[in-house]
């Protein structure tokens, strides 16, 4: 494994499996978490609803923005020292992490603990250097620097704290503790989920307890104002949900189709080739709701 590293070589492994037996993913990603990889799990692989996503996943992979050969390093001003990383990587030294590969959906968690009194109003800097070969051969340097003030007041604190990366690292702790927690799990969902969570972004964590609802009834041939053709998504709450229209809840992973009672037929048409909900296959639906459950 670490001569992987060492050689800056990345795994990345897609498990397509037609039964629900044990699989031991513990073992097996270890392996692609060390060098910078991930696994992706098709358990139990259905042809009809996972063939799509099985190609998304590997072309995905393949032309997405990535760096190779990477080697990063954390520092901070005294009184503050890094604790530890987190994240598909391998730490050969205490210093620096090693990454085979990293892409534009991982991200490296780094705790830090402080070992001096900070004393209020003072500064403190913290900065990341990231070494790393580009898709086109040339090797690039990224440097990363943030200045915070010390403070000792919890109304400031809540003001500037960064919401979104505590519940990513407070998600990624809980999962370590959910076999525990939750006895009648399996094994191999744990550990496929500890895989994903482990190199998770902010962005993407944050769906996969709170998805999106987007209303797709009325989507607009124009793009918004944002530049975006995806709609602005809407609260998750039945008082937001009105009958005649379709929605979409989605986590980023997963997606279920949302159809309300008396959807005027032309939408249906459009949407799904048929005039009454009553028409539109079943095994569709089946397996919507078969991925939706799967959280």
């Amino acid at each position: 494994m670490y001569r992987l590293v060492l050689d800056f070589i990345s795994s990345t492994w897609l498990m397509v499996v037609h039964s629900q037996s044990y699989i031991d993913i513990a073992s097996i990603s270890v392996v692609p978490r060390t060098t910078g990889g991930q696994v992706y799990n098709y358990l139990p692989f259905s042809a009809l609803s996972d063939t799509a996503k099985l190609y998304n996943d590997l072309r995905w992979n393949i032309i997405r923005p990535q760096g190779f050969e990477a080697v990063m390093r954390a520092r901070c001003s005294q009184g503050i020292q890094v604790q530890e990383y987190h994240g598909n990587c391998c730490k050969r030294i205490p210093t620096d992490i090693d990454l085979p590969a990293i892409d534009c959906d991982k991200a490296i968690m780094v705790s830090l603990k402080h070992d001096d009194k900070l004393p209020d109003g003072s500064e403190f800097a913290f900065q990341c250097a990231l070494l790393y070969t580009t898709m086109y051969g040339q090797r690039r340097i990224r440097v990363t620097t943030l200045s915070l003030s010390v403070t000792s007041m919890l109304s400031s604190l809540f003001r500037v704290a960064d919401l979104d990366a505590q519940f990513t690292s407070m998600l990624k702790q809980a999962l370590l503790k959910s076999a525990r927690l939750r006895p009648d799990g399996k094994i191999d969902d744990h550990s496929f989920w500890v895989n994903i969570v482990s190199s998770i972004s902010a962005p993407l964590a944050i769906p996969l307890v709170y998805p999106r609802i987007i209303s797709i009834h009325d989507l607009k041939t124009k793009e918004e104002e944002d530049g975006s053709m995806v709609p602005t998504s809407i609260p998750l709450s039945s008082e937001h949900l009105s009958d005649g229209r379709i929605y979409l809840l989605e986590n980023g992973d997963d997606a279920l189709i949302y159809v309300v009672a008396l959807v005027d037929s032309g939408i249906l048409l459009q949407l799904f080739s048929a005039f009454k909900v009553e028409e539109i296959p079943s095994q569709a639906i089946f397996s919507f709701s078969m991925q939706t459950f799967s959280w």
